[in-house]
């Protein structure tokens, strides 16, 4: 639906790019500052919520020759729906100046820019398109997530571990190591973080992983087994012992 109503929009707004910009972002509504602008609807005071979605779309699809004033537009429309998806071609096509204005974002006053910063460069978001540098290269994206790491918000430092759990997939010994690093001093809500971030390589066993919350695998050692008889009689009991000690 996203898609089928962002090319009515591309049939009825202005060919020049910054001009249909201008006429998209008139039409929003306030900045949401709740948990979560999904949950946001259109009112009389312009669109809001899931209505926006096919406005970050038409930006996605017609400003990669505007990035600058592109990405001025995902800026605004993110505070009213997230902008995760549409902000990925820009970080494919633009990585300079996406990461300059990312870096910028990681400290801006709303919630929704912040989750943007880190959600929307996830290597492997879900649903969306994959960073093939990024999972290749995972570095460019570590400083944000440094500034990040002790958000007040919730749904930032959840964003946060997505997308650490997502460069575990390529690159655990990155991951266990930034863990590690960010474990220094670190309080209820970062320690929760960096487990959620770590929790595809603790599913797995990962030793490294497990270490650095103090779930080191205990080493059990067992002897021979040893039978309650030598000799079983058909419909008879048996009963065998393997003695374990850690």
């Amino acid at each position: 639906r996203a898609e089928h109503l962002c090319a009515a929009l591309e049939a009825t707004l202005p060919k020049d790019f910054a001009k249909a910009a201008d006429i998209l972002e008139a039409s929003l509504g306030p900045a949401y500052t709740g948990a979560e602008p999904k949950s946001q609807r259109t009112s009389e005071a312009g669109l809001a919520g899931w209505a926006v979605w096919p406005l970050t779309v038409f930006v996605a699809r017609n400003g990669l020759g505007s990035p600058q004033r592109a990405l001025s537009a995902l800026h605004a429309m993110t505070q009213r729906f997230t902008a995760e998806f549409a902000i990925r071609p820009f970080i494919a096509q633009h990585p300079k100046l996406s990461f300059k204005l990312l870096a910028q974002w990681a400290r801006d006053p709303s919630p929704h820019v912040r989750r943007l910063v880190s959600e929307g460069s996830r290597p492997r978001l879900p649903w969306g398109l994959q960073l093939k540098s990024l999972i290749a290269d995972p570095r460019p994206t570590l400083p944000l997530l440094a500034v990040l790491q002790d958000d007040s918000s919730d749904s930032v430092r959840r964003s946060v571990a997505n997308h650490l759990n997502d460069i575990s997939k390529d690159h655990p010994a990155l991951v266990v190591g930034l863990a590690v690093d960010w474990m220094a001093g670190a309080g209820k809500e970062r320690r929760a973080l960096l487990s959620h971030a770590c929790r595809s390589l603790i599913k797995k066993g990962d030793a490294d992983a497990l270490a650095v919350f103090g779930r080191v695998p205990p080493k059990i050692a067992a002897t021979a087994p040893v039978l309650s008889r030598r000799e079983l009689a058909m419909g008879s009991r048996l009963e065998i012992t393997l003695p374990l000690w850690s």
